[in-house]
């Protein structure tokens, strides 16, 4: 998910707490009752900790009580999506994180530094971990989410990285889906300098698809995750390696390991991200349902 950019054409797929009650975030003067919300799947892998044990937890975000640990969108954004980010559109309930895509007709900044009035059909939300991560030296990170993404035409759901100056400072799509093809998911990286992305798009993107046999990634929860440093990027799913970036095939990957980023959580609606849609088929709604986050450093 470019941070800046436009989705480039060649790419061709490029808050439960202990109440029942939602937590009205502070500033926000209205949040979505509850009971609107979906019931989280029963299924789904955990964390097997016997896979860190050389490995020390750096971050930890279980989404109980409140949303301390990030900030915010109140914008919209970039890649002609069609949403408006802001915060009541994050809901924690029950130790899970909802982030509610509606639509529902709204009027905002049309984008971070440009606060030019525009309508918008869909609201969702964005978040931004306050604390920055990354390699140091021959240090590697490793960033983990426990996911359940939303089904419907049109509904973008991402866990992913970067940081400013971008692209000069990079990005890292953990997770990127469409909700239309719930089966599988991509992985990429990004770089590039004041003058815009250079890295290889067709050479970057990593797809995945489960068995025809399997459950899609909306009916269950998985865990996406990447290994960062070392000069390598690793993909995993549920603990199992997918796939692996690094040099020379996989170009400007050695920019990124004296990077710091930032992890980001949203469900963007619409945008450079589809191809050919219609967007009197998008989805009225759609959660991207987060059952945890965690960093590990060794």
């Amino acid at each position: 998910m470019y941070r800046f950019f436009l989705i480039s054409s060649c790419l061709l797929f490029s808050i439960w707490s202990c109440s029942d009650k939602a937590i009205n975030l502070p500033g926000v003067s209205s949040f979505y009752d509850s009971s609107t919300l979906p019931i989280p799947a029963a299924c789904g892998s955990d964390l097997d900790l016997k896979n860190y044990r050389a490995w020390k937890l750096i971050f930890n975000e279980e989404f109980n009580t409140d949303l301390n640990k990030w900030d915010l969108w109140n914008s919209g954004a970039y890649n002609n999506e069609l949403q408006y980010y802001r915060p009541q559109n994050a809901i924690l309930n029950k130790g899970f994180l909802f982030i509610k895509s509606n639509n529902e007709e709204v009027m905002g900044a049309t984008r971070p530094g440009n606060a030019t009035l525009k309508k918008f059909n869909y609201t969702s939300a964005r978040l931004e971990s306050k604390e920055i991560f990354g390699p140091n030296g021959n240090k590697a990170i490793r960033i983990v989410a426990r996911i359940q993404v939303p089904q419907g035409i049109g509904l973008w759901p991402a866990f992913w990285t970067y940081n400013d100056p971008y692209p000069s400072a990079g990005e890292i799509d953990i997770l990127e889906a469409r909700g239309h093809e719930t089966n599988k998911f991509q992985s990429v990286y990004h770089f590039g300098d004041e003058n815009g992305l250079k890295t290889n798009d067709e050479k970057n993107n990593f797809y995945y698809q489960l068995a025809s046999s399997k459950k899609d990634f909306s009916q269950c929860f998985y865990i996406y995750e990447a290994e960062w440093g070392n000069g390598t990027i690793k993909i995993y799913l549920d603990g199992k390696l997918l796939h692996t970036f690094k040099e020379p095939k996989n170009e400007f990957l050695n920019q990124l390991m004296n990077k710091k980023h930032r992890l980001i959580l949203n469900l963007a609606v619409g945008g450079g991200f589809f191809r050919n849609l219609d967007v009197t088929k998008i989805a009225p709604k759609g959660h991207l349902i987060i059952d945890w986050v965690k960093v590990y450093s060794r």
